[in-house]
């Protein structure tokens, strides 16, 4: 397995409280609940595989991993990203925009193709009538809104001035 097989899920905080609890912040990829073993990145990119011993949800989310030696270089390294193999995420709603017509400035641009996802974000690929491909990154900074047959974009002048 590489590094860039591992999707970001989420950030451990940098302190563990009195019960050995990290906080947690979701990025909204995964089921919380059936979260158990994942793979820890530290700014360095070191990366630990680590489990899951204990979760809690009251006002935040918190968890409690297995290893307190990597626990501890979570606190010196001031958190880390949780992440998981691309594989083992769940199906989302992202595999529904292919097929999907792509309007910019009320004009259709082309259709959605495939995805390409990375740790960070995922990325449209777009057909267009010239057979070129585009790509357009599906973030809340280009995508304005999503129906069931179309997404329209926003803010992308300049992206694709290139494609031009």
């Amino acid at each position: 397995m590489q590094i860039s097989d591992l999707v970001a899920i989420g950030t451990l905080g940098n302190s563990i409280d009195e019960k050995g609890f990290f906080s947690f912040h979701d990025l909204g990829k995964i089921d919380f609940e059936k979260l158990n073993n994942v793979f820890l990145i530290f700014t360095d990119h070191r990366v630990r595989y680590v489990s899951i011993i204990d979760k809690a949800q009251k006002k935040r989310k918190k968890l409690k991993i297995d290893d307190k030696e990597i626990a501890m270089e979570t606190v010196k390294m001031g958190g880390a990203e949780i992440a998981l193999p691309y594989w083992e995420l769940p199906q989302t709603d992202q595999e529904k925009l292919v097929g999907k017509s792509i309007f910019f400035q009320k004009k259709i641009l082309g259709n959605v193709i495939d995805l390409i996802k990375s740790n960070k974000q995922t990325t449209l690929i777009i057909s267009n009538e010239k057979d070129q491909e585009i790509m357009i990154p599906y973030v809340e900074y280009y995508i304005d809104t999503v129906t069931d047959d179309a997404i329209i974009i926003k803010n992308a002048k300049s992206l694709l001035e290139i494609y031009q």
